[in-house]
């Protein structure tokens, strides 16, 4: 039998994404709700298929108007199919991954070296953060595949129109991603997505464009995915919706306007917090993040178009939530993605010199042992009943 070792790195990159992967799946399906917040996802979305509303968010009978529903409804379908509720919260982050892993595959562009894809999923699913957030029963990491997703689609859209291509139309995915993400998370599913893509066009003096992109059917499709539960939710809470959700859990959050809001039960961290968490969720990856942001400011002119909107989608993620005045490592999760598609183009744009492929793949192979002995442990810790570890990972995880 002959060996293809041209694709023999890709592989080995390949199969350890899929075994991380299959690993956080392992440890989700068999271990309990380990957080007051997982608990919480998986109860309301119990109360939607037993409880009085199919609209507005209840728990323990209360109505509960921190989040919109979508998130909840997935939960509840995947419970009819799933053998119990901490694999059914739970799964939904799992799939999150493949749905990001099937975005980078569409992005990849024909003139991209062979590792592209296995590379930036390996970059992804080992990053400490990600991996921790898949096999957690948080909407935050659908949100972020919502998120790129909708770049992306954005992207595919961007590509056809520098062609030329007739009639491309109005960006649809983009829209209908968006839409969801403002459905899982509210307004700022929107201005991360809506916002980049302004700065994006306006940067490349595509003014037209902005017209073209924003008053579109794909507008009025991103209005009708979420008006409707909207407008009926805040009907159906007499306006209680609208001012639990929209000022205190947003306007607050970002800005304190609104005293008394939920925004103080969270901590004011000072301006750099951010800059912390990126460097220990992304980590090792983190360790060359300065290099590939001067680099791709440098040569800001050289780069195409996918370096350019991505980098001006993780800048404005990062900005947005650094100026916000409360601040969880949870919220920049979608700044994930994006890191791992840059830092991978910005390593393979390297010389011969620098990719040093067999001591790469044996350092992080080694690595990923360490991490997958770590998961197991934590797991044989956890069924002993041990409260020690998961007091450490409700931590971790805020």
């Amino acid at each position: 039998m002959v060996i293809d070792s041209s694709r023999t790195p890709q592989s080995i990159l390949l199969a350890c994404s899929l075994i991380l992967i299959l690993s956080a799946l392992y440890l989700a399906a068999n271990r309990s709700l380990s957080s007051t917040l997982e608990g919480e996802s998986a109860e309301i979305a119990r109360e939607f298929l037993e409880g009085p509303s199919l609209i507005v968010n209840h728990l323990n009978g209360q109505e509960d108007l921190d989040k919109p529903a979508l998130y909840y409804w997935v939960i509840a379908l995947v419970s009819k199919i799933a053998p119990s509720w901490e694999l059914a919260a739970r799964l939904p982050s799992i799939v999150s991954i493949f749905l990001i892993a099937l975005a980078i595959y569409l992005i990849q562009a024909p003139t991209d070296p062979p590792m592209f894809f296995p590379l930036t999923c390996f970059i992804m699913a080992a990053s400490p953060k990600v991996l921790l957030m898949s096999q957690t029963a948080r909407m935050d990491m659908l949100f972020t595949a919502a998120c790129f997703g909708a770049m992306v689609g954005f992207y595919l859209y961007w590509e056809k129109a520098q062609e030329k291509i007739e009639d491309v139309g109005s960006p649809i995915s983009f829209f209908i991603l968006a839409a969801g993400a403002v459905m899982l998370k509210g307004p700022v599913g929107a201005i991360l997505t809506f916002c980049p893509v302004v700065v994006f066009l306006c940067i490349n003096r595509k003014w037209r464009m902005v017209k073209r992109v924003f008053l579109s059917k794909g507008i009025v499709v991103f209005l009708a995915l979420i008006l409707p539960w909207y407008l009926a939710a805040t009907l159906e809470t007499d306006f209680r919706f609208f001012h639990r959700f929209i000022l205190e859990e947003n306007l607050s959050r970002f800005t304190s306007l609104i005293p008394g809001g939920a925004y103080k039960d969270f901590s004011h961290h000072p301006i750099n917090r951010y800059f912390i968490y990126f460097l220990v969720g992304f980590f090792p990856w983190s360790m060359i993040w300065p290099f590939w942001v001067y680099d791709v400011i440098r040569n800001w002119k050289k780069k195409d178009g996918r370096i350019r909107l991505f980098f001006i989608y993780f800048a404005f993620v990062f900005i947005f939530f650094t100026l916000a005045i409360s601040k969880r490592s949870d919220y920049i999760l979608p700044l994930y993605p994006a890191g791992a598609l840059i830092t991978a183009l910005y390593a393979l744009e390297r010389p011969k010199s620098w990719q040093m492929e067999v001591p790469f793949i044996t350092f992080f192979g080694l690595l990923f042992i360490a991490g997958i002995s770590l998961s197991l442990l934590a797991v044989l810790l956890l069924s002993k009943g041990t409260s020690t570890l998961p007091h450490f990972l409700s931590k971790l995880k805020e």
